[in-house]
């Protein structure tokens, strides 16, 4: 089998991106170092290096492109033909010529500009000739931008062409528009045609596969073809054309009759005329099309001569060619074309057949399958044995017939009701036709809506019993190990047990609902003894809670602060002064008038002495609440009212304010960070690594790492 896969061809980039792709593999798989101690000739390998490799990219990738697409002179021609329709054979070689030109030419500058650079004295001259040279082989594929951007136009149409193998068996369905070929294509293949109402719905050729006698067909859907000269005709009628010209296929030409395609009869027996050179040495089959619109015998004599004009016509040009003086008139009388036909098969001729069928009601599809694909074998067939080596292998072939054993004859034994049925064909068709599940398949919804109704099959002592649910397993046993012949009388006497219980239950007079009034009084104090429970136990948790201790010792004492400010030179009269008064001070709560303004009056201080032994807690507190409506406030609550933000204490500017935030910024970014650390989470913690911003490593030594 010959295939043509054009999906393998690689992209074609344009200009831009050929520049692109070869300059960025020269940087990457090129020095791209030049140090102060280098010589001359290193310099000059250096450049010539970097030109040769740009060469040697751009004829890979130029010779990649040229041999990716197909030679039209070396394909099928039915392929070749078909490409020249499409892309014009002429633009095609055109725009594979320029870049082979381009390839050549650049492998010329590559050679110049090297052999220049032998000649360089200076770095700066190198590096100019090495610019000179990638910047005219740049400049040269920039020119041929058109013929890349055509080339890639082309690759994308040839990757949507069908894989058409034209050496296989095929099936070739042409005709006017609108007459019925895709709706038969996709009857007896599974390629999805569109099929619209109107005309050209199919622009270019559609291939579908399918099996007949164990064997694999394809059968390819062509654009219709209007009755015109061939130069008039388009490009989607000339892929029509080139498929009918090259293809060693069977040819089956679709007729309406109907003329519901919007074309009459007439007309097409005339394409059919002008394009019937196209059918030679090739079997032909003339399927008339939508018969359930209108049957064959119903069509008027006119139409029925034109249609046997082609038969006419075709064993005319048959026999002139076995011999040149058969008379028109003999061959007119061979024509018999049976218009009342039950089979389908109006004409049964040796090279031409006329069939009829309807897509919609698919009458007749299967018959014009089988009749065309049984010509184009007993065709082929007949090729295959006409050639030089079917001799060698027929020499090599011995067929061996069995020797008869006796003379008895052994007739076959058929039985007697086959042979009623053969006799009588009138019984079989009076008889009810039995209901398949097919059939009622397609009268409930066809497939996915229609369920099989497998209880209509059960064998049943009782049919009420035939749709009742059947429970598996119940209390997790499977119920098939528990069967007891006596279930139907043990039944009986559970509904009998089962009635007397609810005639009881209505007998019996209803209870009052509610609570008794010991019930309620019990109760309430079942709730009251559950609060009691619940508070007991939320006191019990609070006591048995942890607390923070107190950190009673400090850091330093008062005379090691003292002994401190004296080493320094610094007088602490202010500290001894903040002792005297920090020991006068008492925790009592009486002595809190002293924080007052008003000296105590008398009747107060009588009832201090007389109450001196009887000072708590909540005497005192209720002394400060009649005190403290009367008196003003102290002078100490009045200073403590200006609050300072512990952010500025000990900052003298606004500068070492911001110095202050920003050590403060740096010192929290890592307690942030390892805060922050988890498996969701962004953070690049090296922003610069070494093995990315390190740079390439120069032709020299590598152990600098």
């Amino acid at each position: 089998m010959v295939k043509y896969n054009f999906k393998k061809i690689r992209t074609v980039p344009d200009s831009s991106q050929f520049i692109d792709i070869v300059l960025s593999k020269t940087q990457k798989k090129t020095p791209t170092v030049i140090h102060k101690g280098y010589a001359i000739t290193r310099i000059k390998e250096f450049y010539m290096r970097k030109v040769k490799f740009v060469q040697q990219t751009f004829h890979e990738r130029l010779s990649m492109i040229i041999d990716d697409f197909p030679v039209l002179d070396d394909i099928h021609p039915f392929y070749g033909d078909l490409m020249n329709i499409l892309y014009h054979r002429d633009h095609y070689k055109l725009a594979l010529g320029q870049l082979n030109t381009a390839r050549t030419l650049i492998d010329n500058l590559s050679k110049e500009y090297t052999r220049m650079l032998k000649f360089g004295d200076s770095l700066y001259r190198c590096k100019q000739l090495k610019r000179a040279a990638v910047g005219r082989m740049c400049t040269l594929i920039r020119k041929h931008n058109s013929a890349l951007n055509y080339l890639e136009q082309v690759r994308q149409h040839l990757s949507r062409l069908p894989v058409i193998d034209p050496t296989s068996r095929t099936l070739l369905v042409c005709g006017y528009p609108n007459v019925g070929k895709s709706s038969f294509m996709n009857k007896i293949t599974r390629a999805n045609v569109d099929v619209q109402p109107y005309p050209f719905t199919t622009k270019s050729l559609f291939v579908g596969h399918f099996d007949y006698n164990y064997l694999r067909w394809q059968a390819i859907d062509t654009p219709g073809i209007l009755d015109h000269p061939l130069e008039e005709r388009n490009t989607i009628e000339m892929q029509s054309i080139t498929a009918m010209a090259h293809l060693k296929a069977s040819i089956l030409f679709f007729i309406d009759i109907s003329e519901h395609c919007g074309f009459t009869i007439k007309d097409q027996i005339a394409l059919f005329k002008s394009i019937k050179t196209l059918f030679t040495g090739k079997p032909l089959i003339i399927v008339l099309s939508k018969i359930d619109l209108l049957k064959p015998n119903e069509l008027k004599e006119k139409d029925r001569k034109l249609i046997e004009s082609l038969i006419i016509d075709e064993n005319q040009n048959q026999n002139t060619n076995e011999n040149e003086n058969e008379n028109e008139d003999e061959i007119k009388m061979d024509v018999k074309v049976i218009w009342e036909s039950e089979s389908g098969i109006l004409y049964d001729g040796d090279q031409i057949k006329i069939v009829c069928m309807s897509s919609l009601t698919e009458t007749g599809i299967t018959l014009v399958k089988s009749v065309s694909c049984d010509l184009l074998m007993a065709q082929r067939i007949e090729t295959k044995t006409k050639m030089k080596k079917m001799t060698e292998v027929a020499n090599r072939l011995h067929v061996s017939f069995p020797k008869q054993r006796d003379n008895k004859q052994r007739p076959p034994q058929i039985p007697e009701s086959v042979l009623n049925a053969r006799q009588n064909p009138t019984d079989d068709e009076d008889k009810p036709k039995k209901i398949l599940e097919r059939d009622l398949e397609k009268m409930f919804g066809g497939a996915g809506l229609y369920n099989v109704d497998l209880n209509k099959y059960f064998i049943l002592e009782n049919e009420d019993w035939r749709y009742d649910v059947v429970p598996e397993i119940i209390d997790g046993k499977n119920i098939s190990d528990f069967v007891d012949p006596d279930i139907l009388k043990r039944l009986d006497e559970l509904e009998i047990e089962e009635e007397e219980i609810i005639r009881r239950l209505q007998e019996e007079p209803e209870e009052q609902e509610g609570l008794t009034e010991e019930q309620e009084i019990l109760l309430s104090k079942i709730r009251e003894k559950r609060t009691i429970m619940h508070n007991d136990s939320k006191i019990r948790r609070r006591r048995h809670r942890k607390r923070i201790p107190r950190n009673l010792k400090p850091e330093k004492t008062v005379e090691q602060f003292e002994s401190h400010l004296q080493n320094l030179g610094i007088e602490n009269a202010p500290l001894k002064e903040a002792k005297k008064q920090a020991k006068k001070q008492t925790r009592g709560r009486t002595k809190i008038r002293k924080y007052f303004d008003e000296e105590p009056t008398q009747t107060e201080e009588k009832e201090e002495t007389q109450n001196k032994r009887e000072r708590s807690l909540s005497q005192t507190r209720s002394k400060l609440k009649v005190n403290r409506k009367s008196r003003p406030r102290s002078k100490s609550l009045i200073r403590s009212t200006s609050v300072t933000d512990p952010k500025t204490q000990g900052v003298k500017s606004v500068n070492e304010l911001l110095k202050v935030e920003k050590l403060s910024w740096n010192v929290q970014k890592i307690p942030n960070k390892l805060g922050k650390k988890g498996y969701a989470d962004h953070a690049i913690y090296d922003t610069k690594p070494k093995h990315l911003f390190s740079g390439k490593r120069s032709s020299g030594k590598t152990d600098w790492r």
